[in-house]
């Protein structure tokens, strides 16, 4: 008796330990954490000793239900992916991320399999994370057993609830340098969407870094000077990987993010273009003495925002004269700065722009320079 007795109290622990994993059901603990069968009664996603997890696609775990018993929905996946729902070792529910729809089987030993995508019923999770019917997301979606009948997913009383999809983010970009760009993004997610973290990605596809929960901002470092880039950033939880709808796509170049324009100019047949936070200089050899006057006609587009105006700046040998544009977006304004330098050298003329939001342009056309 000793032995059975502590054969079954080792069996509990293990049993215990497997379900005591960090789940995603009822993440906001509002109580949606049950469906209801007439024939099992409630069914707990959501228990002290276990807790259903929502991953991109698959469901794992054990439910409760309370005139049956527990109910495995998965474990993990053979391939890592989804159950092949062909052997006693690899079934359990599937989930298309895409579509939300659930299948495949979850087993009770006491009721026996319990189809998640039978005729004439279904369940699927919507972005908000409520169970509920195939083609409405709100009440509803039905799993059928075969010795239970019917389990309803929600109604006006009750309902399953996972995580829900992080929201997009808002971009903006900062070149740091002439090898490195700072993607910087707003987080918008929070209570049922609350993300694990972000990801970055190429514009093909490819993972660069991915963040943790609460972090708006990586820098990449390694690139080419005044080459332009475009990245996404994608947040993220267990319950949702992937999504072109919560993606948001930034382009930027790195410093000094120049480049020709054939279409904003002011005489053509090209002005010289850059992105909001584009930085620019040219040399200018001067005499010592005789006075250096130079103008340049500069513009902005309507995505440049609020940040400083661009700036005109010439310096080196003694001068330091700058002029900031007043003017409003998409007219341009003539800027002038001079100065008389102190020996005989080269002048430094500088165009600046300060906005980092993505879109933000600023255009430099009919520079002319007088001694």
């Amino acid at each position: 008796m000793k032995k059975l007795n502590l054969l079954i109290t080792i069996l509990y622990f293990l049993f215990s330990i497997c379900c005591l994993f960090a789940g995603n059901i009822d993440v906001m603990s509002d109580g949606s954490k049950y469906s209801y069968g007439e024939n099992t009664g409630w069914c707990g996603w959501k228990t002290t000793y276990s807790e259903i997890t929502v991953s991109t696609g698959y469901l794992s775990g054990y439910l409760w239900q309370e005139n049956v018993g527990w109910v495995c929905l998965g474990s993990t996946p053979t391939n890592g992916v989804s159950y092949t729902n062909t052997s006693e070792t690899d079934y359990g529910i599937n989930r298309n991320q895409a579509t939300g729809v659930l299948s495949g089987y979850g087993w009770s030993e006491n009721a026996g399999w319990l189809n998640f995508n039978p005729t004439h019923g279904g369940v699927t999770i919507s972005t908000s994370g409520i169970f509920g019917s195939t083609g409405t997301w709100i009440l509803g979606g039905w799993a059928w057993g075969e010795n239970i009948g019917w389990v309803c997913f929600s109604s006006s009383n009750y309902r399953v609830r996972t995580s829900a999809l992080p929201s997009p983010p808002v971009p903006g970009a900062s070149a740091l340098g002439y090898s490195s760009i700072k993607w910087m993004w707003s987080d918008n997610s929070s209570g049922w969407s609350q993300e694990n973290g972000f990801r970055v990605y190429t514009s093909t596809g490819g993972l660069i870094a991915a963040t943790s929960a609460d972090v708006i901002d990586y820098t990449e470092t390694g690139l080419n000077r005044n080459k332009p880039y475009s990245r996404y950033v994608q947040p993220y939880n267990v319950a949702w990987s992937s999504s072109a709808s919560n993606s948001t796509t930034v382009s930027w170049r790195t410093k000094p993010g120049t480049y020709q324009e054939k279409t904003v100019v002011r005489t053509p047949p090209n002005s010289f273009g850059f992105v909001g936070d584009g930085l620019w200089e040219w040399e200018v050899a001067a005499k010592s003495g005789q006075l250096v006057t130079i103008t340049a006609y500069i513009r902005y587009n309507s995505s440049y925002g609020a940040a400083g105006k661009p700036k005109l700046t010439l310096y080196n040998l003694g001068v330091n004269s700058n002029a900031t544009m007043s003017a409003s977006a998409d007219t341009w304004e003539q800027l002038q700065v001079s100065g008389t330098p102190n020996r005989n050298g080269v002048l430094k003329l500088k165009i600046e722009g300060f906005s980092t939001i993505p879109g933000a342009k600023m255009f430099v056309d009919d520079i002319s320079i007088s001694q």
